[in-house]
């Protein structure tokens, strides 16, 4: 049974609602405490921040948008670990994504319990070396890759625990790009259990993707009003509460029989519900059954309505009031 820290992945538990913080703060550490506390009084199992070391991760050669937004949002090393500590006291899960060698063994060293690969380091192979080192847990997102690419990494993850994170690089992602249907497929072709990072709008996808079978779900999150790098594909603390709840919902509505057979609280439910073979009008003894006379109404104590074709042209033996149920000793 696969756990990430004290959230258990079995089949028969909620799935795991992470809060992905990420660059949301824009290094602002009162921000990132805020969001934290805020995030656990929504219900959220588990908080992701990103361990950035731009030197260590990316050159001048990628968009400067993206490079000033990262060094802005890099925490130091005792920063996060702080955050790590306050995550953990809250009772949530502390999750961070690495994006470099350094910053994995930074990870390792805060003491982390698992480790979340964002899509884009799926083919960092020297990356994945070092996390498959510690033989922790690992989140696998799969955005931009393929198959091949994706066993390749497991591969190299073949010692760690891995869920594979259904996941499209597209923000925000568009409802039709989503294919919640890769969940089946991730889950057939590698035999691993399988969640989602969701960069679709609001939450109606995690429901859906719950539904297919995703044991982790992972949304960008942000404060009420708060402007962020993120905004577009993160979700509010409402959204959040309802997201908790609804996975849930949803998740324990999946369970049961494939045996189609009613509850025996629906056959209670039954009994007035259905309809049972009733006379329209008064029947006199030895007049003849007919649409006039008999029809169908509640409640469902009688004959089923299946049997009112046969009963045409039979017979009253006794007397019959309006809405007398028929028995079988009403007629000859």
């Amino acid at each position: 049974m696969m756990r990430i820290g004290r959230c258990s992945l079995a089949p028969g538990m909620s799935p795991m609602v992470i809060a992905e913080i990420g660059v949301n703060h824009l290094g602002d550490y009162a921000v990132a405490v805020e969001m934290i506390v805020t995030a656990a009084k929504c219900g959220a199992h588990a908080i992701k921040l990103q361990r950035h070391i731009p030197s260590s991760e990316m050159t001048t050669g990628v968009p400067h948008a993206v490079h000033s937004t990262i060094a802005r949002a890099s925490f130091s090393f005792d920063d996060e670990r702080s955050l790590k500590k306050l995550t953990e006291d809250l009772g949530l899960v502390y999750l961070s994504t690495p994006f470099s060698v350094l910053a994995v063994q930074q990870l390792v060293e805060m003491g982390v319990v698992a480790f979340k690969v964002g899509s884009g380091e799926v083919t960092h192979v020297p990356m994945l070396t070092e996390i498959a080192k510690h033989r922790l847990p690992v989140l696998l997102s799969t955005g931009m890759a393929t198959f091949t690419e994706i066993w390749t990494a497991l591969q190299i993850l073949d010692v760690c625990p891995v869920i594979l994170m259904h996941c499209v690089s597209m923000y925000p992602t568009p409802y039709t790009r989503v294919q919640l249907r890769k969940i089946d497929a991730l889950r057939r072709e590698f035999g691993v259990p399988v969640g989602i990072s969701d960069h679709s709008e609001g939450i109606c996808i995690a429901f859906g993707a719950v539904a297919h079978g995703a044991r982790v779900i992972e949304k960008h999150f942000m404060l009420e009003g708060q402007a962020c790098p993120d905004s577009a594909v993160s979700i509010t603390p409402q959204q959040l509460t309802d997201l908790v709840r609804g996975a849930g919902a949803v998740h324990s509505a999946e369970y049961g029989s494939n045996d189609y057979q009613p509850f025996p609280e629906e056959l209670e439910v039954a009994k007035w519900a259905r309809h049972s073979v009733t006379t329209l009008r008064p029947v006199a003894p030895g007049d003849v059954f007919t649409a006039d006379n008999l029809g169908c109404k509640r409640p469902g104590t009688g004959l089923a309505p299946a049997r009112l074709a046969d009963l045409m042209g039979k017979l009253a033996a006794r007397e019959l009031p309006t809405d007398t149920q028929i028995t079988e000793a009403d007629y000859t």
